[in-house]
């Protein structure tokens, strides 16, 4: 990262040529190996150095305005060049080499922090998260973290609305992960792949006063089954006595139960209409059961 580079970088994106008076800085995509010759650039408040072949971040000057710093796809495992940047407030560090956020911890307005796809994998890892105590956006997905103490660490963020903790460990070890963070975190507002409505986090309070005890739900939807099943099995002899006497089993039952009741029909007319001279003979007789032998 040369003079000369930083100076065509400034006239491809039609940056101003005196260094200070810029505002924001495209160096993404250059495959720079370190930062350097920065100390100019005292009026930048973002600076782009995603997708190059970073180390570390020692090269940086004291930027007193700085304000979004975006380190994505790089090789980073080392962040203690941080130290000069105290008005940071966004900070993308995802898909990186990282084992541990030490070097955020003079980072106090930091708001944003984004390090998905690192190698975090423990409590002590990521416990320097604490001292940015005005974070509001954190993203530690798909790293290594496993242990679930590290929900401490999140209830200590007054400011945490958004948590993304998507393909980790941590995520299958903690049981009813979902309603868990939520009662754990009560400022939260959208975790992982969803918002957080007033109806689920209800459901999540009620849910965390059982205790030891299975969602509500399930329990309620268990109980409906068993009690369900206990009933049909104490009913089901004299369901299927019933069916058998209201069904016929055959065809020709159906013909010979449809053949009776016409038969009841005709026999009820008949003795209402006894002695008129216009009934049919062979009706009355069949209704009567006279006819057909």
């Amino acid at each position: 990262m040369t003079i000369e580079e930083l100076r065509k970088i400034c006239k491809q994106h039609e940056l101003y040529l005196t260094p200070g008076v810029n505002d924001k800085l495209f160096c993404n995509l250059r495959g720079f190996r370190n930062i350097a010759n920065l100390e100019p650039y005292t009026g930048l408040k973002a600076l782009f150095l995603e997708g190059n072949a970073l180390q570390n971040v020692d090269g940086l000057p004291r930027l007193e305005l700085l304000r979004c710093l975006f380190l994505q796809q790089n090789a980073i495992h080392d962040l203690s060049g941080l130290h000069c940047l105290p008005g940071l407030e966004v900070l993308n560090i995802s898909t990186n080499h990282l084992e541990d956020l030490s070097g955020i911890v003079h980072c106090s307005a930091l708001q944003t922090l984004l390090c998905s796809n690192n190698k975090l994998s423990s409590y002590e890892s990521i416990a320097h998260i604490r001292h940015c105590q005005q974070i509001s956006t954190l993203d530690l997905r798909e790293n290594e973290i496993e242990d679930p103490e590290v929900l401490e660490i999140f209830a200590g963020l007054p400011q945490l609305r958004c948590l993304y903790l998507k393909g980790n460990p941590v995520v299958e070890s903690i049981r009813s992960y979902r309603k868990t963070v939520i009662s754990r975190l009560p400022g939260l507002t959208y975790l992982d792949e969803r918002p957080i409505f007033d109806v689920e986090r209800r459901c999540a309070e009620a849910w965390c006063a059982q205790t030891k005890s299975p969602p509500l739900s399930s329990f309620k939807r268990s109980s409906r089954s068993r009690s369900a099943g206990s009933i049909y099995r104490a009913r089901a002899p004299f369901i299927r006595h019933t069916l058998l006497l209201s069904f016929p089993t055959s065809v020709s039952g159906l013909f010979h139960m449809a053949f009776s009741r016409q038969n009841a029909r005709k026999k009820r007319h008949c003795e209402r209409k006894k002695g008129d001279d216009w009934m049919p003979v062979g009706w009355c007789m069949q209704g009567c059961g006279w006819a057909g032998g």
